[in-house]
């Protein structure tokens, strides 16, 4: 689907940042990865996160709503996480901007920067864990949240 989705309009990806198990150990204090082997149904812990800003441009040049207000170009967030088993799952997030719903494109990046360092070492496929973990570390901002847990399911 993502492929799909894309291929359609021309768009922009820049990488942000990411996070490994390496830069892990100087943001959260989380002990190394064990290295014993792991089977497919046990674990699959994170062991990378990237993030990309893309910009999407809209195929009808502008969308339009009350008081003047517009956008031409759609600033998405795009994640990536990686896990031990060698899998990576994605996730996406575009919000419209900050006059029209309560979040913002480079608020879901600041808030990935505070939360994603946390996460290396979790057991990506425990998604209910995962969760509970996010919403005790960063109370609030589902929208930061969302593209993680879509990466989650999509591993």
């Amino acid at each position: 689907m993502w492929s799909r989705l894309y291929l359609r309009i021309p768009f922009h990806c820049n990488r942000v940042s990411h996070v490994s198990a390496r830069h892990c150990l100087s943001y959260s204090g989380i002990a190394p990865l064990s290295t014993t082997s792991k089977t497919l149904d046990e674990e699959h812990r994170i062991t990378k996160i990237s993030v990309y800003q893309c910009d999407l441009p809209l195929k009808e040049g502008t969308y339009s709503w009350s008081s003047g207000k517009f956008v031409s170009v759609f600033d998405s967030t795009v994640i990536a996480i990686e896990t031990d088993t060698g899998y990576t799952g994605y996730g996406e997030v575009t919000p419209l901007g900050p006059f029209y719903l309560p979040s913002y494109a480079l608020g879901v990046r600041s808030g990935l920067q505070q939360l994603c360092p946390d996460l290396i070492g979790m057991n990506a496929i425990n998604i209910s864990q995962l969760n509970h973990f996010m919403d005790l570390a960063l109370k609030g901002h589902p929208y930061i949240k969302s593209p993680i847990d879509m990466a989650c399911w999509d591993i």
